[in-house]
């Protein structure tokens, strides 16, 4: 199936379809190297939709690109919330769970995950019954080179470390890049993250892809259903969730701009 990248604007009349269609999932992302955030008065701007609390979080970020990394984060998790339930970002409430997983509160059938990439920040979102789920954005970048292959022998199974030397030398960024988000976004379904054993998630033989990519895999006694796309040459996306017959088809695909998200917001202030 291809793609659907949409606009802002075409988004909220898309969520208020798939709302009335019933179960249904989308991917958001956002640029977080944003020129608007070079200016200090914008960054200042996009601060006060958040609480003092997270507001310190951020600038306790050592460097200024990360500190937009993680306001586009939150900014994303708030708007995005907010236009798939239609309610004020002020009014939406979470709770962690056990290994600290972002949840919303008091509202049922509505799950998300968040990540941050090189460029973009990327949140899931699906409407669906007693849905877990999880997102990883991986890079190029995250591959060091040949020199330091044996070292993912204990991270990757047999099959996937045979994936990887067995490819192209100059497709092993990309391959590289396309196992650990599989592997990272299954560690964020489950909530458990950097607790997870890598090693014993096992995706075996795969194959590269130029464009988007779905697999099934049964893993942790359930059938888990992936899906990945190549956002950039040198950025991919992988979402995940548990098998389910409306949900296993490619979600929508959303680029917002910082000015699409500060809207949201301002609406709903």
């Amino acid at each position: 199936m291809k793609k659907q990248i949409i606009s802002y604007g075409d988004m909220q009349e898309s969520i208020r379809n798939l709302d009335r269609a019933g179960n249904w999932h989308s991917i958001l992302l956002l640029d977080s190297c944003h020129e608007g955030l070079q200016d200090a008065f914008v960054f200042e701007e996009s601060m006060r939709f958040l609480s003092l609390e997270q507001q310190a979080r951020i600038l306790r970020k050592k460097s200024y690109p990360d500190r937009c990394k993680a306001l586009c984060n939150r900014l994303l998790q708030i708007s995005g919330i907010s236009m798939a339930t239609g309610l004020p970002h002020t009014q939406l409430k979470y709770k962690n769970g056990t290994y600290g997983k972002p949840q919303l509160k008091d509202i049922d059938g509505l799950a998300f995950s968040m990540s941050n990439g090189e460029r973009y920040v990327a949140q899931y979102i699906v409407k669906g019954k007693h849905c877990e789920v999880g997102i990883d954005l991986a890079s190029t970048a995250d591959y060091s080179g040949d020199q330091d292959l044996n070292n993912f022998k204990e991270i990757f199974s047999s099959q996937e470390f045979e994936s990887l030397i067995q490819c192209n030398p100059t497709k092993r960024a990309p391959m590289f890049a396309y196992i650990w988000s599989l592997k990272e976004c299954y560690t964020k379904y489950t909530g458990l993250g950097l607790n997870s054993e890598l090693c014993n998630i096992d995706f075996g033989k795969l194959n590269l892809f130029d464009s988007d990519n779905t697999l099934r895999r049964r893993i942790g006694g359930k059938e888990i259903w992936f899906y990945s796309h190549w956002i950039t040459p040198n950025e991919v996306v992988t979402v995940c969730h548990e098998s389910s017959y409306d949900l296993d088809q490619n979600p929508h695909l959303h680029h917002l701009t910082l000015q699409d998200v500060l809207k949201q917001l301002r609406k709903t202030r």
